[in-house]
């Protein structure tokens, strides 16, 4: 099955037909399904992708690398073993308990970008494809991994109403208690978003806070160029301090206090 799916994709890129699959070609996307995918359910996924992309494209004006010539690949497969079969092949040092249940954007050398899914409610799949269009919209940008992922759950939650940013005291009371001066660096580093257990759901968590506390306390404009001039190598920091006058250590202060 894998092999059969990567030769695929290499045939889809050379026009060519798709043995085991067929193709739905969209004004941004070119749908990569599974035979066995019912075709109403196809349909409502192109218009569905269609409208996510359209609003994220609006939200994001000016961060987004527009190319009318791309289309996103959405890989659509019909049952969880053959999804979880083939993001294991692609990532063969990772174990399958790390990847997303509900949908990845695959990101490597020399292969397409393309987000691949596995079978589920479409109300799943919308959510999802907030968050990973968010993420193909912002691969252009080198951005730290806080910040992408802050932007990818605002989005969502701007989109779906989920999920809902880590406001309450009592929350905010966790986050404060987390983050000691030497986990902090795992935050920043990204390293802390990969651990499966609470380290992960705590980073998302902080991510995605102290992005709605950016869109809260400065001018979209303001933001904007801050996250387009944000780098990998630092966290972003040169950028606070440039464009949004405040370290990221501050920021973090700032977020955690906040009810």
């Amino acid at each position: 099955m894998n092999r059969e799916v990567n030769i695929s994709l290499a045939n889809l890129l050379a026009g060519e037909d798709v043995i085991g699959y067929f193709i739905t070609e969209q004004k941004n996307f070119t749908i990569v399904a599974h035979k066995g995918v019912d075709k109403r359910r196809l349909e409502l996924l192109g218009e569905s992708s269609e409208r996510i992309l359209a609003q994220i494209k609006k939200m994001l004006d000016g961060l987004v690398q527009g190319s009318e010539s791309n289309k996103c690949i959405l890989l659509w497969f019909n049952t969880g073993e053959e999804y979880f079969d083939y993001l294991t092949s692609k990532y063969p040092d990772y174990d399958k308990s790390v990847f997303s249940t509900s949908g990845l954007l695959v990101e490597l050398e020399n292969e397409p970008l393309h987000i691949v899914l596995p079978p589920q409610e479409l109300g799943i799949t919308e959510s999802m494809l907030s968050h990973e269009l968010t993420k193909y919209c912002l691969n252009h940008l080198d951005l730290p991994i806080w910040l992408e992922e802050g932007i990818e759950s605002a989005v969502e939650y701007e989109l779906t109403g989920y999920p809902t940013p880590a406001t309450t005291e009592s929350e905010l009371a966790i986050l404060r208690e987390y983050w000691t001066p030497e986990r902090i660096q795992g935050f920043w580093d990204g390293s802390k978003f990969y651990d499966v257990e609470e380290s992960g759901e705590i980073s998302r968590a902080t991510a995605e806070l102290l992005v709605y506390v950016l869109l809260k306390e400065f001018d979209r404009d303001v933001f904007i160029k801050f996250v387009s001039e944000a780098k990998y190598i630092d966290s972003g920091q040169e950028s606070a301090i440039g464009n949004l006058g405040i370290g990221l250590g501050d920021l973090v202060a700032v977020a955690v206090d906040t009810e």
